[in-house]
């Protein structure tokens, strides 16, 4: 940015710290100085506001913004005053008024350099921080108040049952509990061999039924048709045609905002509100660009689009400015109003138009998309496949973006449009993982033919270790070379379809048949040896066989006959057409689910009709369910729903608010949950109007997942705001204890320089005790830099920090006093101490950058592990504890601890050698003092050190009570 000139001033400015300034030099020249602050800081404000002006003609809205952010902090804070007011006050000898002006001043420049330079403060992060975390909280009320909504609409739809329906609930509860009985029995005599060969015969089959897809896909290829190929292409036009459309209506959301933003402009000059015209102006200004960058500049009506914006903006952009009360602001106002005019008609044109070409393009799409939906269900081959379910949700959401495209509701349109998107997207996904081409289908056959043949294998081993049939190759081997044989064929078959594709070589299509064939024949002989083996070791067995096919078939029988039962209750008004529509769905399942058991006994395939009566259990279960779920309502009922619908659309409401206080913020996340919300949270309430109760309780449990999801993005934001308060705050510590060090060191270097001058039998002359009661008095100034670090450090519940900090204090205390009076003592205990303050912060300052390391590595993790959940479309839960609102953590605190542990064994060690060799009659009042101070520094990092036990403990919720018992020197229990 081109702001250097006053950020240069600026820099110069905060720089100097006011006290060391009037204690350093004399109080004429300390006068001078402050009024050049005083006329720099006004040519400061003049600067800034030229160079506001000349970003205005540029069209620099950004510039713009920040400078008029810093005008109105200079205005609000009033630094001009107060740099007046300490040169008032050094003109009258108020020097300690003077400093804490000064002090002031110093505050509000780093301000206003920290908007210039757009670098947020430790205050405006923590203010962000308490705006994402009011809103989670909004955000986690609003899901608690859907749990609850639906737990009410599960309370009213509780209705008894009536005789008829308990009867049929009853029988269906028996008749599943048999089905899964006789799964049990029918696998537990199918034993251990058969549902192994059973299980590889079925995939067998399923690579025989590929196979022959294969062969087709093969031969369209070969023919240059193919329909899967063109239904896919279909596919993928549908998708293309409905992300435009998206992008259409979310360009004509913005035109609609556009429009507004214009209106807004156009009261603002109404009312003569310079500021707020200002402030409309830029956004106005913004959106013009913007909306003109979106254009798109390969079509004819793009660049219509692109140079009427253009022109619009560069009006806009040259208005005057109006200022004041004179004629020619009446003037500018006016000129910037009906270009604001001329703005809104033009993008509310622009909106109506982009809606009329997306709600076109929707119907032409949503028919498109109903008639491949129609084709592929109409499909013997792909009717029943899971593409086609997406093909026809995608139809479905199409129709539906169609019908509110034509209404006046953008947001439901654009919401809509989305939501189709999504679904087109999805059902070409599906479409091409079951439609592959015949090269990549020939690959995945191989794979499988691979893996179903080294389970054979497997099997075979077992049965030679067996030794049930000593000397014979088990047919499982014999199986499981073909299979081999068959995944190599078909391999080859692979490669040579992709180079025929390519190459469109007709001898490479020759070869592919003919690898095809050979892949076939394979199959067909695993095929025949598995089902020979399979009779094998059914001999003997068909007593057995043909009683659990007697027992299946009275079981099928039985639920035939309780499907009936429904029917004659539903004639009868016993139960409801819904209930008897739901629950015969579930009966046919279970119907086909115990037919398909009756064929696999008769093929005595134990183990595969187990699972076919394990699925008919499940359907009966579910039609039991049915029955209870589609219970008719009664009048108190639909009037109960009818109340909770009215407090759905309270809740809907209240997200809708909560939605507009998101828009400011930079979560996309979370808005888009929001706007998911509100969409479920609608049609759950269309739902429980209609009476519809399943759909309602679908709607209800996105509406609060979608809440729960907004809340967790919140949360996040919440705790970035709280990382980088964090950094800044540490930062800010960090530049304090530099500027304190570089000030400490000077200090003792004096001190020791005159102790051994003094040492050497140097008399105390009284400039050298005018020099040392300098150096307490300076000493006095430095605790108070001090003092500001630790009470930030202890405001954020550090305690290892807090209490070097302090420690540092109450030394420099000490060498204060013992640097002042007639007898200033600049000797060796005074020194130590100085140099031991010194030790400290350097310990300290190494600790903090350690900090940020860490911080920056985790920030690194996280963002790339939020890109990872980003590409698999899917949010872990929050995994930040309370520990993240430390500022400095428990172990790294536990770090620094353990080595200021360290360090004192070593004094003490030193110490005690020291007195070992001068004895006990030679300890002087150093020596002394040393050890008094060795005490009670152990004894306070012991006391810190059972906090920290506690608070980590209390974060471990109580786990690792007695591991903690440990020295943080030596790691031994104590």
């Amino acid at each position: 940015m081109r702001l250097q000139p006053f950020l240069l001033l600026t820099g110069l400015w905060v720089g100097a710290s006011p006290s060391e300034a009037i204690a350093q030099q004399d109080p004429a020249r300390v006068q001078r100085d402050q009024g050049e602050v005083l006329r720099k800081a006004e040519r400061l404000r003049g600067l800034m506001q030229s160079l506001l002006a000349r970003y205005e003609r540029e069209g620099d809205a950004e510039k713009v913004r920040l400078l008029k952010l810093g005008l109105e902090h200079l205005a609000d804070s009033g630094v001009l005053d107060d740099v007046a007011s300490v040169r008032n006050s050094l003109d009258a000898g108020a020097l300690a008024e003077a400093v804490r002006k000064q002090s002031e001043v110093v505050g509000d420049l780093e301000q206003l350099l920290s908007i210039l330079l757009q670098r947020p403060t430790a205050e405006s992060l923590e203010e962000e921080m308490k705006k994402a975390g009011e809103l989670a909280k909004d955000a986690s009320e609003l899901a608690r108040r859907q749990a609850e909504l639906q737990q009410a609409v599960e309370r009213v739809t509780e209705g008894v049952a009536n005789a008829a329906e308990r009867e049929l609930r009853e029988t269906l509860g028996e008749l599943s509990r048999e089905a899964r009985r006789e799964a049990e029995e029918n696998l537990r005599q199918a034993g251990v061999r058969r549902p192994t060969l059973e299980a590889a015969l079925d995939r067998v089959r399923e690579l025989l039924n590929d196979q022959t897809r294969l062969e087709r896909q093969l031969e369209a290829e070969q023919g240059g048709r193919s329909a899967s190929r063109e239904q896919a292409f279909q596919m993928g036009e549908l998708r293309a045609g409905q992300e435009q459309v998206q992008a259409d209506q979310n360009r004509r959301a913005e035109f609609e905002a556009l429009a507004r933003d214009a209106e807004a402009l156009r009261q603002a000059t109404d009312a003569r509100d310079d500021a707020r015209t200002a402030d409309q102006r830029d956004r106005v200004l913004a959106a013009l660009n913007e909306a003109a960058r979106g254009a798109n500049p390969d079509t004819r009506e793009g660049l219509a689009e692109r140079a009427q914006l253009e022109a619009l903006a560069k009006e806009i952009a040259e208005a005057p400015t109006p200022d004041g009360s004179s004629e020619a602001a009446a003037a500018a106002r006016e000129q910037l109003g009906t270009a604001a005019d001329r703005v809104a008609e033009a993008a509310r044109a622009l909106a109506e138009a982009t809606g009329e070409r997306a709600a076109k393009a929707q119907e032409r799409l949503a028919s498109d998309a109903a008639q491949l939906a129609a084709q592929l269900k109409d499909d013997a081959t792909t009717a029943d496949k899971p593409s086609t379910e997406a093909a026809q949700r995608a139809a479905e959401a199409m129709q539906q973006a169609a019908e509110a495209a034509r209404s006046e509701d953008a947001a439901r349109a654009r919401s809509e449009a989305a939501r189709a998107a999504r679904s087109a997207a999805e059902a070409r996904r599906a479409f091409q993982t079951e439609n592959p081409d015949a090269a990549t289908q020939a690959e995945r056959m191989a794979d499988e033919a691979q893996r179903t043949s080294r389970g054979l294998e497997a099997a075979a081993r077992n049965e030679r270790a067996s030794g049930e049939q000593p000397g014979e190759q088990p047919p499982e081997a014999e199986a499981a070379q073909a299979l081999s044989a068959a995944g190599q064929a078909l391999r080859e078959a692979a490669d040579q379809a992709a180079r025929a594709a390519q190459e469109s070589d007709p001898a490479g299509r020759e070869a592919t048949a003919e690898q095809a064939q050979a892949a076939r024949a394979a199959l067909e002989t695993a095929q025949a040896t598995l089902e020979q083996a399979l009779r094998d070791s059914n001999e003997g067995r068909e007593r057995a066989l043909e009683a659990a096919q007697a027992r299946n078939q009275e079981l099928a029988e039985r639920a035939r006959s309780a499907a009936e039962q429904m029917g004659r209750a539903a004639s009868q008004g016993e139960i409801s057409e819904a209930q008897a529509e739901a629950a015969a769905e579930a009966m046919q399942r279970a119907d086909q689910a115990m037919q398909a058991a009756e064929q696999a006994l008769q093929s005595g395939q134990q183990a595969n009709a187990a699972n076919q009566q394990q699925r008919a259990a499940e359907a009966m279960e579910r039609a039991g369910e049915e029955l209870a779920q589609n219970r008719p309502l009664t009048e108190e009922q639909r009037d109960d729903l009818a109340e909770i619908a009215e407090q759905q659309e309270q809740l809907r409401e209240d997200i809708i608010r909560l939605a507009e206080m998101m828009q400011e913020r930079e979560n996309q996340r979370a808005q888009q949950a929001l706007q998911r919300a509100q969409q479920a949270a609608q049609q759950a309430e269309e739902s429980l109007r209609r009476g519809d109760v399943e759909e309602a309780a679908e709607q209800q449990q996105e509406a609060r997942e979608q809440l729960e999801q907004a809340q967790q993005e919140l949360e996040r934001e919440r705790d970035r705001y709280q990382d980088l308060r964090q950094e800044e705050l540490l930062f800010r510590i960090g530049e304090e204890l530099e500027q304190f060090l570089e000030a400490q060191r000077p200090v003792t270097e004096a001190t020791s320089q005159a102790g051994s001058e003094l040492a050497d039998g140097a008399r105390m002359t009284r400039p050298m005790r005018r020099a040392l009661n300098q150096l307490g008095e300076t000493e006095r100034e430095l605790i108070a830099k001090i003092r500001y670090v630790r009470e930030a450090l202890a405001e954020e519940g550090t305690l290892v920090f807090t209490h070097v900090l302090l420690s540092n204090e109450r030394d420099l205390e000490d060498v204060a006093s013992r640097l002042a009076g007639r007898e200033p003592d600049a000797g060796e205990f005074t020194t130590l101490l100085q140099r031991e303050v010194e030790e400290r912060t350097e310990q300290l300052l190494e600790a903090l950058e350690n900090e940020r390391q860490r911080r920056r590595e985790q920030r690194q993790r996280e963002q790339q592990q939020e890109q990872e959940q980003q590409q698999g479309e899917q949010q872990s839960e929050n995994q930040f504890g309370p520990q993240r609102e430390r500022l400095v953590p428990i172990i790294s605190e536990l770090l620094m601890l353990r080595r200021m542990e360290a360090e004192m064994g070593e004094r003490t060690a030193e110490f005690e050698r020291l007195i070992q060799a001068i004895g006990a009659d030679g300890i002087t009042e150093v020596e002394g003092a040393m050890a008094e101070r060795l005490s009670h520094q152990h004894n306070a990092l012991t006391s810190i050190f059972q906090q920290l036990k506690a608070q980590l403990e209390e974060a471990l919720g109580g786990a690792g009570g007695e591991g903690m018992e440990q020295d943080p020197q030596e790691g031994r229990g104590r």
